[in-house]
């Protein structure tokens, strides 16, 4: 079935910029003191004035936050019936909720509702696309990822993983869809050092190991700091069974160790990095004798 979306014209920037920023976000990010305050401010606020549909979505979204599912479904549910307009938002917030509480199949069926006319439809395709996931529909989940990110104004790098991810799990083709993702996601959003990770990973995958160390090589040159570079680097030539030049890259790791002022060389992680090294060269050694 082809969706056809539009957008809501009366829809307040207000009410969308609030919906965008915490639709998805869960409670680990806010202290439960900070929620509880949040809560009754906005409360008090509703005191004043009980139909005003912004805050009744506000203090919803902060009750699902807070794990107060039956109140943030009730806010939900008077900002509704305050604003008709709302309800594709609304249930796309009903979704994230059914998600929070780990029903899935509530939240995609709300997405269904939320879906042909919300103003954001890639936030909500995402939604529906992480429900599919946990039902184990994972082709349509793939395939709700892609169009999802797709249809983003302003992708992040955690939504490019997640879709990479999803495509990742796919038989045959999954991991060449999951670099063709990411690929687009570092082309869309710029040098992002956790995407340009991944696509190290999945060119080594799929069998593109000389394109994965010219862009370990180029991520090295640009830093300030080699040696874990060169430690990445010698991990993979590992891994393929190039034996010479993996010794070549931990060597050299060693040498920008040893380089570091003392205030950096002392600190643990570095210890760590070169503990890496010496047992990997170890274990080179023992391995090419005859």
């Amino acid at each position: 079935m082809h969706l056809h979306f539009q957008l809501m014209p009366k829809l307040p920037p207000r009410i969308l910029c609030l919906i965008l920023a915490l639709l998805g976000a869960s409670a680990p990010a806010w202290a439960h003191g900070e929620l509880s305050q949040k809560i009754a401010r906005f409360s008090w606020k509703l005191s004043q004035d009980p139909g005003d549909p912004d805050l009744l979505l506000s203090r919803g979204e902060l009750h699902r936050l807070a794990s107060h599912w039956d109140e943030a479904l009730a806010d939900y549910a008077a900002a509704g019936r305050a604003q008709p307009s709302l309800r594709p938002v609304l249930e796309a917030c009903r979704a994230q909720l059914e998600l929070d509480r780990a029903d899935p199949l509530a939240a995609l069926q709300a997405t269904d509702l939320a879906l042909p006319d919300h103003p954001a439809p890639g936030n909500v395709l995402l939604l529906r696309a992480r429900a599919l996931e946990l039902l184990g529909r994972e082709l349509q989940a793939a395939a709700c990822y892609r169009a999802g990110l797709l249809s983003l104004e302003d992708p992040q790098p955690e939504d490019v993983h997640r879709t990479a991810d999803a495509l990742r799990r796919l038989p045959h083709v999954g991991t060449r869809l999951a670099l063709a993702c990411v690929e687009w996601g570092l082309e869309r959003l710029g040098a992002c050092a956790t995407l340009e990770l991944e696509a190290v990973e999945l060119e080594a995958a799929v069998g593109r190991v000389d394109d994965a160390l010219l862009r370990i090589d180029r991520l090295r040159l640009a830093s300030p700091r080699q040696e874990g570079w060169w430690i990445r680097r010698g991990e993979l030539l590992e891994q393929v069974q190039r034996t010479d030049e993996a010794i070549e890259s931990y060597r050299a790791a060693q040498v920008a160790i040893r380089s570091l002022p003392a205030h950096v060389a002392s600190r643990p992680m570095t210890g760590d990095l070169a503990a890496t090294c010496a047992l990997a060269l170890e274990r080179l050694s023992q391995e090419s004798r005859p």
